[in-house]
């Protein structure tokens, strides 16, 4: 029993490690009109249409998509490069016009 703990353990600290470091947006496209964001902390994918899509803000921390029904996408860009955080705002300015 005592085995088992120490391997449970072991896994939950490795599992918790790797969810947590890094930068938390693995990757963006933009295809036929959809824009489609995978997370490397979350298992599905967020689908954006690119016609809905209203307003683009950044801040330090976030980007936020701001949607025609209200709704609101922050993508966590605080871990991210400088230059890596220009190439993200600049792919979506180009796709999406904002």
């Amino acid at each position: 029993m005592f085995w088992i703990l120490v391997v449970v353990f072991i896994l939950t600290a490795i599992i918790f490690f790797t969810l947590n470091f890094g930068a938390l947006i693995n990757r963006i496209t933009a295809d036929q009109g959809i824009l489609t964001i995978r997370w490397n902390t979350k298992i599905f994918k967020k689908h954006l249409r690119i016609d809905e899509i209203t307003d683009i803000t950044e801040d330090k921390r976030y980007i936020r998509i701001s949607m025609k029904d209200g709704h609101t996408v922050r993508l966590p860009v605080r871990l991210m490069e400088p230059d890596k955080r220009r190439e993200v705002r600049k792919f979506l300015k180009t796709n999406t016009g904002f």
